[in-house]
């Protein structure tokens, strides 16, 4: 899956792996909260889109052990 694409990281993209992985580990917002250190309402913010923060992405990615190096350039 590609996040960034022409040098623009794609929020909804991402959105939508992260989605993907917490069901896939059974987990909700509040475990990854915990695992990121954000606070459950921020981590939910961010997942309906109400806010495209520079650094919960890779706070995110880190705790589900995701890459947010995958490019396109096309």
């Amino acid at each position: 899956m590609e996040y960034v694409i022409n040098g623009i990281f794609d929020h909804n993209a991402f959105r939508k792996r992260v989605k993907e992985e917490l069901k896939s580990r059974g987990w909700n917002y509040k475990v990854l909260a915990s695992e990121t250190g954000y606070l459950q309402g921020s981590i939910a913010v961010y997942m309906c889109g109400g806010n495209d923060s520079k650094f919960m992405p890779l706070a995110i990615a880190t705790a589900l052990g995701i890459s947010l190096g995958e490019t396109e350039n096309g």
